[in-house]
């Protein structure tokens, strides 16, 4: 309100929850606010002081055109301050990956939301009035002047991150790729909260979900990220049908999901598991039965091992950190799990008797006698198709951990190790089990299956 301050009500309780004032002079307002899901964003309108011995400089007063992130508690969480004038509208990617501003500098800018830094201008002509971002990110349409609306492209599908540019076209970085792989793709979706109501809030999936992601990117995967009310199912089938459009049998493509899964029994025994996307319409505490009414609004591990498998790829990985996801097991797109005898003594897993702790040997990159040998090893396991499931557990529900799950913590240590090598997807698997069972006394179990009809494994490099 004109009398700058911004208030946070609860609706039910009809109540102010928090009230933000801006700073006391005469010309400190606040212009504009909105709210993005956990946070609110407030674009401010700043002035150093300049009255008695606190004269902070000669001159007028220095005006600064401020958008501060804060929480539903008041808390600052970022704040950004490059605008020259006053701030017309502000709009935040689905995907949280980066914000856009307008404003009356004849600007438009983008800012990277993860790493808290400026990105890129796009220069107007005219003031700019007003600025959005389409679902996917991808578009980004911007109000010049009074009578002009302008469309730009963010090019880049899975990663919004952009290059610095004064041009008026937003530029993006080249997809990068793996040694092993002339392009690696992934889809990383966590969910904490649910449209419906009921549905148990969890603490860390987005947070391990993000790691994931940001770990993947590292090593040289193109990542399609999704989040709480993005994580539709709509969405989740959309990110599956780009990478099948996209994907080529040189590339490799991995599935991971944090969230809510459920299993069904239905009426002849059968038992189905599901991962539950943000919209899915059920309660858990009182399940139906019928798997076809499932099917309205979740998604069946065993579809997502079909959509998984119905791709050009070559390697294949879905990681399922979900209650009851070792129904991916009984998949009926499951087949024989088999791993190539001559390969099995690449990687391993080790014993560490003073830690008392599993860790994994990596294959080194290292010139060696037997490097030759390695990699037409490696080579081998390259030529042949597979697809690589990992579950946090069997069909029984899974912890949340404190931080990040004991199954996501064990993912993260395995590929952080920087021993520069190589390490195939069975044996990351069998470390995460033995890893998962020793912090959990056994009481978590996760569940790994290779299928791959002539010994083919998906390689990452660590």
């Amino acid at each position: 309100a004109k009398d700058k301050q911004v208030k946070i009500w609860d609706v039910v309780g009809k109540r102010v929850i928090y009230s933000y004032l801006a700073p006391s002079n005469e010309y400190g307002e606040i212009t504009n606010a909105k709210s993005f899901d956990d946070y609110t964003i407030l674009a401010l309108t700043e002035v150093e002081s300049a009255t008695g011995n606190s004269r902070k400089r000669n001159g007028p007063p220095v005006w600064k055109y401020i958008i501060k992130f804060k929480d539903n508690q008041g808390n600052t969480l970022k704040e950004f301050n490059q605008h020259r004038e006053p701030i017309t509208d502000i709009a935040v990617a689905n995907n949280r990956a980066y914000m856009a501003t307008s404003s009356m500098d004849k600007t438009i800018r983008l800012w990277d939301l993860e790493k808290k830094k400026h990105i890129t201008n796009i220069v107007l002509k005219d003031r700019a009035r007003g600025v959005a971002i389409n679902k996917s990110g991808h578009i980004l349409a911007g109000i010049e002047g009074d009578d002009r609306i302008k469309l730009y492209q963010i090019k880049n599908s899975f990663d919004p991150t952009l290059k610095s540019s004064t041009t008026a076209s937003a530029q993006s970085v080249t997809n990068s790729s793996t040694p092993w792989y002339k392009k690696a793709y992934a889809i990383v979706v966590g969910i904490n909260h649910y449209k419906r109501l009921s549905l148990p809030r969890l603490s860390n999936a987005v947070n391990d979900a993000r790691s994931v992601a940001s770990l993947l990117r590292a090593k040289g995967f193109s990542v399609i990220e999704l989040y709480n009310e993005n994580a539709t199912k709509d969405r989740i089938l959309d990110a599956l049908k780009k990478i099948k459009q996209v994907a080529s049998p040189s590339d490799a493509s991995l599935f991971y999901f944090a969230g809510h899964g459920d299993g069904v029994s239905g009426h002849n025994g059968v038992r189905e598991g599901y991962i539950l996307p943000f919209d899915f319409d059920s309660d858990l505490n009182s399940p139906n039965t019928d798997v076809m009414y499932y099917d309205k609004s979740a998604i069946s591990i065993s579809s997502l091992v079909m959509y998984s498998r119905d791709t050009k790829a070559k390697h294949i990985g879905v990681i399922l950190d979900s209650c009851f996801s070792g129904l991916a097991m009984q998949s009926k797109y499951a087949t024989k799990s088999l791993a190539s005898a001559s390969a099995k003594d690449l990687d391993t897993i080790e014993y560490d008797t003073k830690t008392r702790s599993v860790r994994i040997k990596a294959t080194p990159t290292t010139a060696t006698a037997n490097n030759s040998q390695t990699i037409n090893i490696f080579k081998d396991l390259l030529s042949k198709k597979s697809i690589n499931i990992l579950t946090a557990g069997d069909d029984q529900p899974v912890s949340d951990g404190s931080n990040h799950s004991p199954f996501t913590q064990a993912f993260l240590k395995a590929l952080e190790l920087k021993n520069k090598g190589y390490v195939r997807f069975t044996t990351l698997a069998e470390y995460i089990k033995q890893y998962v069972e020793n912090r959990t006394n056994k009481r978590q179990k996760p569940q790994y299956k290779n299928e791959s009809l002539d010994g083919g494994d998906f390689i990452f490099k660590i």
